[in-house]
Order: structure tokens, then C-alpha cells, then sequence
């Protein structure tokens, strides 16, 4: 029986998990358009560009988001419930009940672990968004901003208290005349 047929079971070969590989699928041949059909495809495509439904720099930049944010994403919207009071109050006493003395020591160290690594996130998150509006301010929105904070606040304060000290330094100073190194020597 040893035909060479695919079904010979002496030539069958098994892939590492025990199971025979599957029988190779044809290829599917794409019906030859006509130039008619080309260019009226051509057609329909530039006038969908033309619309801003096919193609272009923006759909490249969102990499398949379009049609996510259509129907939207499912973390969007946990996200959005997480943020209800409600749901928050309840995910920070399930923290705190992660970290509570009656649990094994395993459990309130993977508790504080979580909370730990969901502060830093918001911290990096804080840091970005900060960033991003100082980068966005005008170079006379960053005056006011710097202008505001020199003046405001514990800032302020120090500036103050410098000014102050500068003050007293200079009001007890004493003003003293050098002879002039040029007229003792023609003397």
C-alpha cells in the first residue's frame, strides 16, 4: 500500500504535537477584471479619497483606530465606569481590603504592588499630560505662567525672603574709597 498517496499512513509525517499537518490548501485565483471594471474601480477609489473615506496620511497615523472607536473599544469603557465615584470607591476598598492584616502576607504584597504600580502609571500619566501643555502653551502664555509663579506661592516666598536678606546685607555694608593705584604712582 505503499502508493505514495497522501493517505499512505507509512509517509505521513507528524508535526512535534502528535497531530498530522493539514493537507495543503489550493490558492484562490482572482478573476481577471477588464479594463472597463479596472478603471471604474479606479474611479470609485479617487472619488472615495476625494471624500476622505479611503486612504490618506490620517488613516495611516491611526493604525485601525477609525473603525474601533466606532464600536467602541471595551477598555474605553471600563475605563469610563472606573471612573464613576461609585466604582471608584469600590475598587479602592478592594485594595484596601487586599492589604488588610487578616490576609496572608502574599496577597497584601501582590495588594501593594498593584497600588503602587497604578500610582506610578498616574504619576508618568501627570508628567505627559504637563508636558504636552507646556509644549502646546505660547511663548506668552509661558511668561505669564513663569510670571505668576515668581510672584505666587512658596516661590514667592523665597524670592522674598532673599530680597530681604540682600537688603540688610547692603544697608550694613560701608562704603570704603581706594586710592587710585595710577595717581600714587605719579606722585
Amino acid at each position: 500500500m505503499a502508493d505514495g498517496s497522501w493517505d499512505d499512513a507509512a509517509t505521513v509525517a507528524v508535526n512535534r504535537h502528535g497531530r498530522q499537518p493539514e493537507r495543503p490548501k489550493p490558492q484562490k485565483k482572482k478573476p481577471e477584471l477588464s479594463p472597463e471594471a479596472r478603471e471604474r474601480l479606479r474611479q470609485n477609489a479617487l472619488q472615495r479619497i476625494s471624500e476622505g473615506k479611503l486612504g490618506g496620511a490620517k488613516f495611516g497615523r491611526m493604525s485601525g483606530l477609525a473603525r474601533s472607536q466606532k464600536r467602541g473599544r471595551a477598555a474605553r469603557r471600563v475605563a469610563e465606569a472606573a471612573m464613576q465615584d461609585q466604582n471608584a470607591k469600590a475598587m479602592i476598598a478592594v485594595f484596601q481590603d487586599a492589604i488588610a492584616a487578616t490576609q496572608p502576607m502574599s496577597v497584601r504584597l501582590k495588594g501593594v504592588e498593584l497600588w503602587l504600580s497604578i500610582e506610578r502609571e498616574e504619576g508618568k500619566l501627570t508628567l505627559k499630560e504637563e508636558s504636552a501643555d507646556r509644549e502646546a502653551m505660547s511663548r506668552d502664555e509661558m511668561v505669564q505662567m513663569l510670571a505668576k509663579k515668581l510672584t505666587e506661592g512658596p516661590t514667592a516666598a523665597i524670592l522674598q525672603q532673599h530680597k530681604q536678606i540682600e537688603a540688610e546685607v547692603v544697608q550694613d555694608a560701608e562704603v570704603v574709597e581706594e586710592p587710585d593705584d595710577g595717581a600714587a604712582a605719579s606722585e
